[in-house]
């Protein structure tokens, strides 16, 4: 997934890295262009804000698992816990209610990779209750469910004189009933 060079992200959309720290903590990122109306567009094109519209759509459900049937609230964060930044809300939420907690094995802003990590290599993290549906289901992943659970507001936005917004509309109401390949 990584790129070489800047340029060769750009040509492809993006790249993702990973480096790891002095503490020897890993620090997951992505480097994207952002899609505007199903186009890359670099940010000196970006529209103005009172341009945009935009709709919450539905809240994400997100939840403690842990691929350890024995995790509990006390040791959660203590077998290889993967911290998936979900933005300054719940690290402020995060922060709250975990003070005091053991630091993170690896880092992430992605909950697809924090679940394929815990999968392969075992591990917590929250991750929304779409993603690991199927694995709890199966017993491959384990709800640790004294752990408190939190959730995103999902949010869409789009340029408020686009071509397609009837279009746009109808995906906006279809949006909450399409289920994610897990």
């Amino acid at each position: 997934f990584e790129e070489d060079n800047i340029e060769a992200a750009e040509q492809s959309g993006g790249a993702e890295y990973s480096v790891q720290l002095n503490n020897g903590e890993h620090l997951w990122f992505e480097l994207q262009w952002r899609p505007i109306a199903g186009r890359w567009i670099q940010p000196k094109q970006e529209p103005k804000v009172d341009e945009l519209v935009v709709e919450r759509i539905c809240e994400l459900p997100i939840i403690p698992v842990s691929g350890y049937d024995t995790a509990t609230n006390e040791n959660f964060f203590d077998n290889q816990y993967v911290y998936v930044d979900w933005g300054t809300t719940f690290s402020l939420w995060h922060a709250r209610q975990f003070t005091g907690k053991t630091p993170p094995y690896f880092r992430t802003s992605t909950g697809r990779i924090a679940l394929d990590l815990i999968l392969q290599c075992g591990g917590s993290a929250f991750i929304p209750h779409v993603l690991v549906e199927q694995h709890l289901e199966n017993g491959e992943l384990f709800h640790v469910k004294n752990v408190e659970n939190t959730s995103r507001d999902i949010f869409v936005a789009y340029h408020r004189d686009n071509e397609q917004k009837e279009l746009i509309e109808t995906l906006i109401n279809l949006l909450p009933t399409i289920e994610p390949n897990a």
